[in-house]
């Protein structure tokens, strides 16, 4: 076998590791994707490289290669040559992604606009549910574009994609899921073990078991640490920054955070020197140490701004608007989330425009323009639909319920409440108590209306 490898052409060994990154058997859409066509799939027939598998339900046929085989060639490439072939791979999945539905996209999209957009419609694909199917078709086709990135060390991508499917996985196989990764675990060395362990810390963390989450957080950061695998360390502490953030342990969150930022420009990871300079930006900013916040959201700034990665720059715009707001500058952050808002739309981010607009919507409200301001909470229970969140759509709700209120439309008000109390009463317990104060006064309020009419 490793004779014949040898042998190969360097044009036939290209495409047969483009296939074998693939888990699986492939079809023709596979095939043409890595640059070949049905004379490839039958001259690695011929040499018995591949074999026929299952047929797809279409009736079309499908192929598998040999563990053998997969393992040789992958076992020859490059560092460099694994992560484009793993690119390539997730390009694929990407590309599933947007198909469906979305064919009338601008040609001239660059690939992180492609990205953005794919994450939202699978994000919302996953959660609709008038066709479970179709829901489980994204999470396989999440789970797996997902996969290839990881493979090729684009972490803060996958990370993305899980985000993207926690939903469905919540709703409907979390146990399993979870029962899935310990297997994993403990079945696992090395790198596959620590991925798992990541993945499970991500469940917990979710659940609000967060003692849980990050003594698996640091556990995958001692396997990564024992490998002299410094991304996945930084990864890891990142994680770990954000279970102290989410227990409100501020200081345990800055000292991981930093100690993320410190790995990551060791090693020259831009990409991940942004991420923590934001996260720390957040945490600053919580702090109330602001201009500590705006300097280090400014540094990310920089860095997307160089590396051209647009949704990463909305995000820091983003934050930047809080933190001024936060200071006393409205108008200066009503700017920066136009400007948030603008680049979001562009690159076809829906969450991150319906966050951009629910800020403006708040300023709005502050400064007494009442009609702008619902018209922009509006548009943020449109998006929120769209995409199914409807833990963000309790918020616009709430938000629409506030305003009426204040116009002294206490009708129109208790009607948003009731809608915002049947989902937090399914989504977010811990609000329950809040809303209801809100129906109260405002059925006080009309009570007080009726008692007052002649």
């Amino acid at each position: 076998m490793g004779a014949l490898l040898e042998r190969l052409s360097a044009d036939l060994a290209e495409k047969l590791a483009g296939l074998c990154v693939f888990r699986g058997a492939f079809g023709v859409d596979i095939v043409a994707h890595v640059g070949g066509d049905n004379a490839l799939i039958g001259k690695l027939r011929d040499l018995e490289l591949i074999q026929r598998e299952e047929d797809a339900p279409d009736g079309s046929a499908r192929h598998g290669i040999h563990p053998v085989v997969r393992e040789y060639l992958l076992g020859r490439l490059t560092e460099a040559q694994r992560e484009a072939h793993h690119l390539r791979a997730a390009e694929y999945y990407r590309e599933q992604i947007l198909r469906l539905g979305r064919d009338k996209l601008p040609a001239d999209l660059s690939g992180e606009q492609r990205r953005v957009i794919a994450i939202d419609g699978l994000e919302e694909l996953a959660r609709q549910t008038k066709d479970m199917d179709l829901a489980r078709w994204a999470v396989n086709k999440g789970l797996a574009w997902r996969e290839q990135l990881f493979a090729a060390q684009r972490y803060e991508e996958a990370f993305a994609i899980v985000d993207a499917l926690g939903y469905m996985v919540g709703r409907t196989q979390r146990d399993l899921f979870k029962a899935l990764l310990r297997d994993s675990i403990a079945s696992r060395e090395g790198p596959d073990k620590a991925v798992a362990q990541g993945n499970l810390a991500a469940l917990l963390q979710d659940e609000g078991r967060l003692d849980e989450a990050l003594a698996v957080h640091e556990d995958a950061y001692r396997t990564f640490e024992e490998l002299g695998h410094k991304a996945n360390m930084a990864v890891s502490l990142n994680m770990q920054s954000r279970v102290y953030q989410v227990k409100g342990d501020y200081d345990r969150a800055i000292e991981a955070q930093q100690s993320s930022l410190d790995i990551r420009c060791e090693i020259g990871n831009e990409e991940g020197q942004a991420i923590s300079l934001h996260q720390l930006s957040i945490l600053y900013r919580i702090k109330k140490d602001y201009d500590r916040a705006l300097e280090v959201s400014k540094e990310a700034e920089a860095i997307d701004r160089r590396r051209g990665y647009e949704a990463g720059l909305a995000g820091d715009l983003q934050e930047q608007g809080l933190i001024l707001n936060q200071m006393g500058w409205p108008q200066e952050a009503f700017t920066l989330f136009q400007e948030s808002l603008e680049i979001n739309r562009r690159i076809g981010d829906g969450s991150g425009a319906a966050d951009s607009v629910g800020e403006i919507g708040k300023l709005l409200m502050d400064a007494g323009d009442t009609r702008e301001a619902i018209a922009a909470f509006t548009e943020c229970r449109d998006i929120h639909r769209r995409l199914n969140n409807p833990a963000k759509l309790a918020i616009d709700l709430d938000m629409l319920g506030h305003i009426h209120e204040l116009q002294g439309e206490f009708v129109a008000a208790l009607e948003k409440y009731q809608q915002a109390l049947e989902l937090v009463q399914k989504y977010h317990p811990a609000s329950v108590p809040i809303v209801e104060q809100h129906i109260a006064r405002v059925r006080e309020k009309l009570q007080q209306e009726e008692n007052d009419q002649p």
